[in-house]
């Protein structure tokens, strides 16, 4: 997994007997799903939490009861996915990092950036001349200050 690039990274904890659930949005199908969860080893005696996976069908997808893991899987229907983060099995909290890469979010390529860059020289260049007309504006009006305060003293 050294291509992956997280959309989301979640810092999460379970209390005790209780679950945490997350939902994400798929728009295009087939969408490569991964993601890795690390439990927290702060805690003297480290316990496993189980996360599950459901599509919109409400079919289990993705299953597994770990400290640490990483998966993988491919979503092939449109629409909400259901992510549940279950700690029955502890009797205390759990804490742990949740990461997630759908790949719906679209990333930046560079054609994107000329149009930006385009834009950002044009508001450049309006700014700058903006500020050439104001000088050229101030450098007139205390000529004329100038020019009428000498009339009006003389």
């Amino acid at each position: 997994m050294s291509d992956y690039e997280p959309d989301y990274v979640y810092m999460l904890q379970v209390g005790y007997k209780n679950i945490q659930i997350f939902y994400e949005d798929i728009n295009k199908v087939p969408a490569r799903v991964r993601g890795a969860i690390l439990v927290d080893d702060d805690n003297e005696n480290v316990q496993e939490v189980e996360m599950r996976i459901y599509s919109p069908s409400n079919n289990l997808v993705y299953q597994n009861l770990t400290i640490q893991d990483i998966f993988e899987f491919t979503a092939n229907e449109i629409g909400t996915y259901k992510i549940i983060f279950d700690n029955r099995y502890v009797n205390h909290n759990i804490r742990f990092t949740f990461t997630l890469s759908t790949g719906q979010n679209e990333i930046l390529k560079k054609d994107h950036l000329t149009f930006v860059d385009a834009k950002i020289k044009h508001l450049v260049n309006f700014v700058h001349q903006h500020e050439v007309n104001h000088k050229m504006m101030s450098s007139v009006f205390y000529q004329r200050m100038h020019s009428n305060l000498l009339n009006f003293l003389f």
